[in-house]
């Protein structure tokens, strides 16, 4: 039988990549080895999370470990729009070379820009579609670390946008228990940084994100935490409509990913369906209408996927009744 690593070895190496200084000690030390990247002890942790025992999962978010503050403040680092490099849509933006930061920040983001205000056809649509319909060998988001090397300090530093994707299996197998998902639901910024993450360029990343604000949502009091979070990212990117962005990418995917599209109709229907309040809910029925859902379920209702059809029928049927509810 092996040992099994303790949380505090795997938090101990995380937390110093939120410290330049306590990171080069660690390398002095041989704690992390010239080749161990944050990645590399990223995914350990969720490992552990998923396998390990129950006990092993509430030490690490013990007030002892602070496993699921030290994880979020990793997350937020690697999230934060002010790591991002200088662009043509935002130069207003820090560039690389100035930034005193281990990241540049996983996303490149036009904030913005990325979905405008177009009632030609009597909804809200996109100013740059093409922005989502890149080739496949192109990404969403350019990675801000490739515009300059010398904007991580640290070559331990993994791609951030790896990191970012395992923080987020890392969250998912912390909510997969009941303190877990207590913890989690009871800290705005680790909700915060789950819908972040909807701007992560793989759509696997994205259907993940959107499951798990979903799972929040249907529980007593989510609702409420998961549209807060959905304010904050509108007012932080500039949204001029809540839910944009994310239905900007339903709306225009680089390629059909049947995960990705039925999370989101499954999102859409939790966050109009889940609020017992017939006004509000048919408030946000007519936020997603205006952003053209009804035209988009249409358009895709000759989609061979049986998984997205199921989705997308329950979608349609409960839209149905929540506007009868009004007419009657």
């Amino acid at each position: 039988m092996h040992d099994v690593t303790g949380p505090s070895v795997y938090l101990a190496k995380l937390s110093a990549y939120l410290d330049k200084k306590a990171l080069k000690a660690l390398k002095k030390k041989k704690i992390i080895g010239e080749q161990e990247t944050s990645t590399a002890i990223l995914k350990h942790i969720e490992i552990s999370l998923r396998t390990n025992s129950i006990d092993w999962v509430y030490q690490f978010l013990d007030s002892e470990h602070n496993g699921l503050k030290i994880l979020v403040d990793y997350m937020n680092q690697m999230q934060d729009p002010s790591m991002f490099c200088a662009t043509p849509f935002d130069p207003a933006l820090p560039s690389c070379s100035s930034t005193p930061s281990l990241t540049s920040g996983a996303f490149h983001y036009p904030t913005g820009a990325v979905i405008g205000n177009d009632t030609s056809n009597g909804s809200i649509g996109t100013h740059n579609s093409s922005y989502y319909e890149d080739s496949k060998s192109s990404s969403l988001f350019k990675k801000a670390t490739a515009a300059s090397s010398k904007s991580i300090v640290a070559k331990n530093i993994g791609d951030p946008e790896d990191d970012v994707h395992v923080c987020v299996s890392c969250m998912r197998a912390i909510m997969n228990n009941r303190i877990g998902f207590q913890m989690v639901f009871n800290d705005s910024q680790a909700i915060y940084c789950i819908a972040r993450s909807i701007l992560h360029q793989s759509l696997r990343t994205k259907a993940l994100v959107v499951e798990l604000l979903a799972a929040i949502c249907m529980v007593t009091g989510g609702h409420e935490v998961v549209i807060e979070a959905f304010n904050r990212f509108r007012v932080e990117y500039k949204e001029v409509h809540r839910f944009q962005t994310l239905f900007g990418f339903f709306k225009n995917p680089p390629e059909f990913h049947v995960d990705f599209m039925t999370a989101c109709i499954q999102f859409i229907n939790v966050v109009v369906h889940s609020t017992d309040d017939n006004t509000y809910r048919l408030a946000l029925q007519h936020e997603f209408t205006q952003l053209g859902l009804d035209e988009l379920l249409e358009s895709l209702k000759t989609n061979e996927s049986e998984q997205f059809q199921i989705a997308r029928g329950a979608s349609k049927s409960r839209g149905e009744r929540t506007w009868r509810i009004r007419l009657t």
